[in-house]
């Protein structure tokens, strides 16, 4: 790299929280785009400096026809500069369900991706490339979706192993940087695509609260996520002690539950539905304000929150919270003929195999699936899960929990028992509208499929 005009530190926010130490090794999540290259060039300078190992992973969400050109450059420019490169290929279009957004799959199969790739080479941290512009957007995307005040927090500078080295630094810093050392990138062409949120907030709510309220919004916005975060902190560290003083299991005391400040009361609801629940997923302020000002009564009371997994029951001056245990369904198996068609237990949902030409474009709607007959092994098998059930997703060398492919899609617990399961003597082959095993993928030399579709 070229001499730099002037020192641009990207990584004053790491140094300050002083994470990183001799020894260590950081796994640098790069896209290829200009944050992850400047964030990667400036781990290697760093990594000299502090004696630690650097390693990178590239994750290509098969989202885009040139994600192909992405990990090329990545592969090159890891080949150019000495760092160890590891590829992973995830089907994002495949694990897209239930009306949830493209944005959000990414997103989730990316640090699993990257979770994974981490435990495989023992690193204690992963390093990823947002900024602080990229605070000022999520910010605003949470509070047009509802946050609350945990939302405002938006992005944190370490959570769990996750660090952000980069987060103090500008996107106009990291372009002068690049600039500055001559370091290329790619350009990901979604990235102006305004179909996505995230890309209307950045190039157009933003530009137009800069032109038109305020030109420093984004050094705003990232002062008031801080502020929040530290703030959200303090009430999280403060209704734990709170939940202590309220007793236990379905004797929860009402007098000292009105005896706490009404921040501290919101957000002792909102965990104990998450405790019940078993995740976050799905709980709406409206449904803790509900909880809050019935507590606030005098009157017993039987609630039901929406989606009917979770019941708040007071007696006098006790409360509690429990989860709505529906029948447990019979347990359920079939052989599938190829060809034929099935019906789901419990469920009006279908399922038909059928053998077909390999097509030219093996990319096919969530409903379906193409298997390679000649990596099938014995009959094929529908079922619903089992514990321990576990599957190499699309692109993955690894094995994932079935109970984590259901979480990270956000597939609520009452619709788990029941979802049908693709299976051969050996393994599961297919977990309908979210996930194909890379064990069953179509081959280049494969000339006919069994092609799957289920459908309601």
């Amino acid at each position: 790299m070229r001499a730099s005009k002037k020192h641009i530190d990207l990584l004053a926010s790491a140094k300050r929280l002083r994470v990183f130490a001799p020894g260590d090794i950081i796994l640098a999540a790069v896209s290829g785009g200009a944050d992850s290259v400047a964030m990667l060039h400036s781990l290697i300078a760093c990594s000299k400096e502090i004696g630690f190992t650097l390693q990178v992973c590239h994750i290509n969400h098969m989202i885009r026809q040139t994600a192909g050109n992405d990990e090329a450059f990545v592969v090159d420019l890891c080949c150019q500069l000495g760092v160890p490169c590891n590829i992973r290929k995830v089907d994002v279009p495949g694990m897209v369900v239930d009306g949830g957004g493209i944005e959000e799959a990414a997103r989730n199969a990316r640090y699993a991706a990257l979770e994974q790739v981490a435990d495989e080479i023992g690193a204690h941290w992963i390093a990823v490339a947002h900024t602080a512009d990229d605070v000022a957007e999520t910010l605003l995307l949470n509070i047009i979706r509802g946050t609350g005040i945990d939302g405002l927090g938006s992005i944190k500078p370490i959570r769990g192993r996750i660090i952000r080295p980069i987060l103090d630094a500008s996107r106009s810093e990291v372009e002068e940087y690049l600039e500055q050392n001559g370091a290329g990138f790619v350009i990901d062409e979604t990235n102006t695509d305004i179909s996505y949120s995230r890309n209307r907030i950045r190039h157009e709510l933003i530009p137009y609260l800069q032109t038109h309220f305020n030109p420093s919004v984004k050094q705003a916005l990232k002062r008031l996520s801080v502020t929040a975060g530290d703030a959200f902190s303090l009430i999280s560290d403060q209704s734990n002690e709170a939940r202590k003083s309220l007793g236990a299991g379905e004797d929860l005391s009402v007098s000292v539950f009105q005896g706490l400040p009404k921040a501290i009361q919101y957000q002792v609801i909102r965990e104990e539905i998450t405790r019940a629940k078993g995740d976050p997923l799905d709980i709406e302020f409206e449904q803790i304000q509900r909880v809050v000002d019935a507590l606030d009564s005098c009157h017993d009371f039987h609630i039901t929150l929406p989606g009917g997994v979770m019941e708040v029951v007071r007696k006098g001056q006790s409360f509690c919270f429990r989860t709505v245990h529906a029948p447990e369904l019979e347990k359920w198996s079939f052989e599938l003929p190829v060809p034929g068609t099935a019906t789901i237990p419990n469920s009006t949902q279908t399922i038909s195999s059928s053998i077909i030409l390999c097509p030219k474009s093996l990319k096919v709607p969530l409903s379906t699936a193409l298997l390679d007959p000649n990596r099938v092994k014995g009959q094929l098998i529908v079922r619903c899960p089992q514990p321990g059930d576990r599957i190499i997703p699309f692109g993955m060398k690894g094995s994932k929990k079935l109970q984590d492919v259901f979480v990270d899609a956000h597939i609520p617990a009452r619709k788990r028992p029941n979802w049908p399961i693709v299976t051969d003597s050996e393994k599961i082959l297919w977990v309908p509208n979210l996930v194909t095993s890379d064990q069953s993928a179509v081959l280049q030399t494969t000339q006919t499929v069994i092609e799957l579709t289920i459908s309601d």
